[in-house]
């Protein structure tokens, strides 16, 4: 080994241990503690349990902590009197932030109503409408209405959703859930649904039955809402055919009415044309006739005033004809003469 290669090797072995010496000392540092101290608010939380909806906040139940600010910016309460007196319409839980979504005004169902809402109650024709009574206080659910429709497509019936996503208020004569969420068989629920829909439903009622489709607690989404007909069943094989022949009949009634268009216009242009021929053919017959009728009368009141007027008529004399005469002389002692007259003209 030459000595420039080992010295090369010496210098990078240095570098090296120069390298791993800096990097030891760096982990040893102790990095220092720096404490940022949060900006504080005060927000009113329940000192107890409330698991009754309908219960009226007292000033034993609630109290005034402080809390980060911005956790629930906008969602809670900082004064204790402003809660004091408003009714729970959700359960709550010691600790927890009381929150202005979770009150209400009023006492009983009333205050359970949130405000723009409105609440209704229907009776269902069967249990297995209402969840078979799985369908409690505060959850959410879709409202099936199933109906006759004479003209749907196979057998006459369709159902479809109705409503979405609203909350029950009321099973039964009870607003809060069964203790232990024990089934309780009821047969009319209650629900918070905006104006406008409680008159949908009290119509759907006379017309149709309702059922009840209960939503898991995380779904706010809208469901597909299409009908579904006894035809989109599976295995429904003799709607499908009635089906296919209304669907074959309308397809067919579609076209007879766009043909039926088609032929009416195009007759209706060719009427106007022929109208207009015939309209510009009399106007030119009647010009024609009152040319005709102009000319005539020139004619008659030449003639009258032909009539009223003396001519004088020149007729010019023919020149007499000299018809031959014969003249006789005698000769003798004395000399005469005799005229005699005009020989008659001989007409062959």
């Amino acid at each position: 080994m030459s000595l420039r290669s080992v010295l090369m090797f010496c210098i990078a072995l240095v570098c090296a241990a120069a390298a791993s010496f800096g990097v030891y000392q760096f982990i040893q540092l102790e990095p220092s503690e720096v404490v940022v101290q949060a900006e504080q608010e005060e927000v009113v939380v329940l000192r107890v349990d409330i698991t009754r909806v309908g219960t009226k906040l007292t000033e034993e139940m609630v109290e005034l902590v402080k809390r980060p600010k911005g956790a629930f910016e906008g969602m809670t309460i900082s004064d204790v009197s402003a809660a004091v007196g408003q009714s729970v319409v959700i359960p709550m839980f010691r600790g927890e932030p009381v929150m202005p979504a979770k009150l209400g005004k009023g006492s009983g169902l009333a205050a359970l109503v949130p405000e723009g809402m409105l609440a209704f109650t229907f009776q269902a024709p069967s249990e297995s409408s209402l969840l078979a009574g799985f369908a409690m206080p505060n959850d959410r659910v879709d409202i099936l209405l199933t109906r006759e429709e004479p003209n749907s497509r196979g057998g006459g019936k369709v159902t479809q959703r109705l409503v979405q996503n609203v909350r029950i208020l009321a099973a039964g004569d009870e607003i809060n859930r069964p203790a232990g969420n024990r089934v309780e068989k009821v047969r009319n629920v209650t629900l918070a649904v905006p104006p406008g829909i409680d008159q949908k439903l009290a119509m759907a009622q006379e017309i149709g039955s309702l059922a009840l489709v209960l939503r898991s607690s995380p779904d706010n989404f809208d469901h597909p809402n299409d009908p579904l007909y006894l035809a989109d069943l599976e295995g429904a094989e003799e709607p499908a055919l009635v089906d296919r022949w209304d669907a074959a009949f309308s397809k067919l009634s579609a076209s007879a009415k766009t043909a039926a268009a088609t032929i009416r216009d195009v007759a209706s242009v060719t009427l106007d044309k022929e109208i207009k021929r015939l309209t510009d053919e009399l106007e030119a017959r009647e010009r024609e006739l009152a040319n005709r009728d102009a000319q005539l009368a020139d004619s008659e009141r030449a003639l009258a005033n032909a009539q009223s007027t003396p001519q004088l008529v020149s007729v010019k004399s023919k020149p007499e004809k000299v018809l031959p005469t014969s003249v006789l002389t005698i000769r003798g002692n004395s000399q005469s003469y005799v005229t005699v007259k005009p020989l008659a003209k001989r007409t062959n």
